[in-house]
Order: structure tokens, then sequence, then C-alpha cells
């Protein structure tokens, strides 16, 4: 399945609701899962971005549809980035 990396902001609320966020990463989950992703792993970051999490997800519209549902909540903001692994990388670099 395709690797969608997100990069995660925390809202005003979402700091203001800091301690609620186990609950909402137990949503993230759910979410996630509703819409054909499996959650690969997640990070708290310092500098630019507050989380980063990456997932798999069958294609680009269950992507969406999952990122439009989490930042629905109003907690969070996210960009997401699709992963191409770097062995494909390599591939295409050699036609170019």
């Amino acid at each position: 399945m395709p690797v969608y990396i997100s990069l995660v902001n925390f809202t005003t609320e979402g700091v203001k609701t800091i301690k609620d966020s186990p609950n909402r990463a137990a949503r993230y989950q759910e979410i996630a899962k509703a819409c054909g992703g499996k959650p690969i792993a997640a990070y708290a970051t310092f500098g630019a971005y507050d989380l980063v999490a990456i997932n798999e997800y069958p294609d680009n519209a269950s992507a969406m549809k999952a990122a439009l549902q989490i930042n629905a909540i109003g907690a969070v903001t996210t960009q997401t980035l699709v992963g191409i692994p770097i062995e494909e990388f390599m591939h295409i670099t050699q036609s170019v």
C-alpha cells in the first residue's frame, strides 16, 4: 500500500485540551482503519511540527478522507505527503 507522511500541528483548541490527546489518538486510529488505512508510526517532534504520523492507505482518496475527518475534529491541522520508497525513487532516476 502507498505510504503517507502527515506533518501535524496542534490548533489552539488542541493545545488547550492537550490532556485529551490519548482519546484523540485512539479516535485517529479508528478513523485511519475505517478509511482502509494502517498506522505505521507516530512521533512527537520539536520544531515546525508537533507530530509526524506515517500511515499506509489504499489510495489518495482514502488518505484524503482520513485527513479531512481528522482535521474536522479541530485539535490538529495536517499536511500530508506521499512517501515513495527509496528503491522506487532510484529506479525512476535511472530513466530520467
